[in-house]
């Protein structure tokens, strides 16, 4: 006998009605044939457990009065047998009735599709396939842009998102602002995820909505971008109505961390680590998701899709605290209404990025448009690939640089063996041997870069002093040479892509990494005319992309004031007290004051210190403190210090970073015991294995960085006392063959540090 299907007795919770469920459906939603509610099939609130009918009837004994036939009894009769059919007709048709009602009962409504059959294991609430992804990132990514900002100093990115379907974009103002003055304005393009493949981006060309004045403490400013009317429309993000809590879920979406030419969208999840945080007045959320740089201008968003925020800011000294921007702050979306809007018209995209400069010349990685003067040169995709097994190698421009100029390179450097040339350029000493700072054990030089302009000697080693200016970038340091002079500052060239911007504007030269500038520099004798410039290294192997040059208009006046408002200002919740910025006429810069008299030791230099001169039994040691003139403005030591690490003496006016002057002895020993009761001269050329560096400085108000001037050939006597807790008496006098004739003089006490 086959065991009995068995049939569950359950009682419907809304109206209580007895319901039979076959087994096969314990565990799933069934509907109740009288109220027509569904409810879950479950075991342990059956009524009873039963065999269906048609298992009673299959597993029923045989009758006890069929068994009684075999006993004697009179046949039966015609009408007799008729009955017994009749009856078993009607049973049977009882029992299928009975099974097609059990399965009207269970069957799915009509009405409700989402109410689940048998076969089925979803519940009937749960949304369709798709729809229940936390933040909804398939969605969100379709709004998020990528934003590039080519300026002439080189190529800023970072991030926003669309606000409108007609192509307002919201990113910070610190994404999109900042040009060298005379420059042209910066081109901004705005990468949109393709309709046909997300992860290709369409670019438009983006003009200015709003930007938040540069006093104001609010970093938020709109775009507007357009497309051909045969573009699909673009996508707004959806922007929160209400604010998020403590530890609600929240992701920062965005482009960080970047190369140029090859955005990726990166989606980092998280929480709302503090609510409420304020920096300069303004509400930000804290924020435990991954926020590096490129991520500025992009979406905080919460678990919705819905943005909260605009990522902004980032702790540099703690880990997973990004901040951004509360939208209140912003007036979003209050602002979106505004018809004025509609007046700003962009060029419609999409548009190739690549044809879009601002007013620059782009020379491509093409083999063909540069002469390789030394090396081996491969081109590949976008890139050229220079090197010569760790010698050095350079390639020249085939046309000229104007006059005033800005040259941006997109390169990266990778490092290669030290060849057998030695660590030091030649000119600069036996092998192994170069400039102060050059150690051989600490292998400066490793993945140097030159770039060099103002001569015609172009096919000269790129690293010897053969002329014109040359700017190096290596491992260990920065620095600018011109002839024999030679400035170095304290950083290394970047370890992956970056863009190298070099700027001339009359007799200072400006170099930049990544928009950020690292050194300025005051030519002692600059170069007049157009010349060609070169591009190399050694000990390296260059990845050359893009080179644009740019002609600057104006190389030595005041800064070029176009007087164009944004054609649109929209109000923001809390407006700026200045609409827009007044437009004062330019300045005339005012005449430097002269510096003292060259070559007259009778004569009191105009600035009232001591005398400027080249002979040294002309100096006469002031019983004073150290004071004099320095680049053009009067010049008091405030603190004298000697590096314990590199051996350099620096008298300083003021402080790092501050206006104020300053004078760098390089090449002394490094520790205050050696130096003590020790004098140093300098007259005129000095033997370059033993040559004692000189460097004059000076910051501008309003400036952080000095103009700064190097020399090997001057003229100084510099005397030292005994040491005594940790400091030492010094005495200098020392003359400099600079424009302005820079002197110092007088009495010091030097701490190392």
């Amino acid at each position: 006998m086959r065991p009995l299907p068995m049939t569950l007795r359950l009682r419907c919770p809304d109206c209580r009605s007895a319901v039979l469920v076959p087994d096969a459906l314990l565990g799933k939603k069934v509907r109740c044939p009288k109220c027509q509610s569904t409810f879950q099939a479950v075991e342990d609130i059956a009524a009873a457990v039963v065999p269906s009918a048609s298992a009673r009837r299959e597993a029923r004994p045989i009758p006890a009065v069929v068994q009684r036939k075999t006993a004697k009894a009179p046949p039966p009769r015609r009408g007799l047998v008729l009955g017994f059919a009749a009856v078993g007709f009607v049973f049977l048709l009882l029992s299928a009735t009975l099974i097609a009602t059990v399965i009207w009962w269970l069957r799915p409504p009509a009405a409700a599709p989402n109410v689940v059959t048998a076969a089925a294991t979803a519940n009937a609430d749960d949304p369709a396939p798709g729809d229940n992804s936390p933040f909804h990132p398939a969605d969100v990514r379709k709004s998020v842009v990528f934003i590039k900002c080519t300026t002439t100093q080189g190529v800023g990115v970072g991030s926003g998102f669309l606000v409108s379907k007609d192509g307002l974009v919201a990113t910070n103002r610190h994404v999109i602002e900042g040009h060298a003055h005379g420059a042209p304005p910066p081109v901004l393009m705005v990468g949109v995820a393709s309709a046909a493949n997300p992860d290709v981006l369409d670019y438009f060309k983006a003009e200015v909505a709003f930007c938040s004045p540069p006093d104001d403490t609010l970093d938020f400013a709109l775009l507007k971008i357009a497309a051909r009317p045969d573009y699909p429309a673009f996508r707004p993000l959806p922007l929160a109505t209400t604010k998020v809590g403590l530890g609600d879920p929240a992701a920062a979406i965005g482009f960080p961390f970047v190369a140029i030419d090859q955005p990726v969208l990166s989606f980092n999840k998280g929480s709302i680590s503090a609510t409420r945080r304020e920096f300069e007045g303004r509400p930000y959320y804290q924020t435990d998701a991954a926020v590096n740089p490129g991520n500025s201008g992009g979406p905080l968003v919460n678990a919705k899709g819905e943005a909260v925020g605009i990522v902004t800011l980032k702790l540099n000294n703690a880990n997973n605290m990004g901040y951004a921007l509360y939208l209140s702050e912003t007036g979003l979306p209050e602002v979106l209404n505004q018809e004025r809007f509609a007046q700003l018209q962009p060029e419609p995209g999409p548009r190739d990025p690549e044809k879009v400069a601002p007013g620059g010349t782009v020379t491509r990685p093409h083999k063909a448009a540069w002469q390789v003067s030394h090396g081996e040169v491969v081109e590949e995709r976008n890139v050229l690939i220079a090197d010569n097994g760790g010698g050095a190698f350079w390639l020249t421009s085939k046309e000229t640089l104007p006059e005033n100029f800005t040259l941006t390179i997109a390169c990266q450097v990778e490092a290669l063996g030290v060849s057998n040339r030695g660590f030091g350029p030649p000119g600069f000493g036996p092998p192994g041997f170069g400039p102060p700072g050059f150690f051989p054990g600490m292998q400066t030089n490793q993945r140097s870069l030159y770039v060099r302009f103002g001569t015609d000697g172009t096919d000269q080693d790129i690293n010897s002093p053969a002329g014109g200016t040359t700017v190096h970038l290596a491992a260990g340091q920065t620095a600018l040479r011109e002839a024999t002079s030679f400035f170095p500052v304290g950083r290394a060239v970047p370890e992956g892509r970056f863009i190298l911007s070099v700027t001339r504007r009359d007799d200072e030269v400006t170099v930049a990494v990544d928009g950020d500038v690292w050194l300025r520099h005051s030519l002692n004798t600059p170069t007049r005319g157009a010349h060609k410039f070169s591009i190399g290294g050694s000990q390296s192997r260059l990845y050359l992309g893009p080179v644009t040059v740019y002609k600057i208009d104006a190389p030595n006046g005041p800064p070029v004031v176009k007087n164009d408002p944004p054609k649109v200002h929209p109000p923001l919740v809390n407006p700026p007290k200045v609409d827009l910025p007044k437009v004062d006429p330019p300045k005339v810069a005012a005449p430097k004051p002269e510096g003292p008299k060259p070559e007259d030791a009778a004569a009191t230099a105009g600035h009232g210190g001591p005398v400027w001169t080249t002979d040294l039994d002309k100096m006469k040691m002031p019983d004073a403190p150290a004071s004099g003139w320095v680049m053009g403005g009067d010049f008091i030591v405030d603190e004298a210090t000697l590096s314990p690490v590199t051996g350099y003496l620096t008298l300083r006016q003021g402080k790092l970073f501050e206006p104020g002057g300053h004078l760098l002895i390089m090449g002394l020993p490094n520790s205050l015991e050696e130096l003590a009761d020790k004098t140093f001269s300098v007259s005129g050329m000095q033997d370059i294995s033993h040559k004692l560096w000189a460097q004059a400085g000076r910051t501008p108000e309003g400036e952080k960085f000095p103009k700064t001037q190097m020399f090997g050939e001057y003229a100084m006597k510099l005397e030292f006392g005994k040491a005594a807790d940790g400091k030492l008496a010094g005495r200098i006098y020392v003359c400099l063959p600079n424009a302005s004739k820079s002197v110092v003089a007088g009495k010091f006490v030097v701490e190392s540090r």
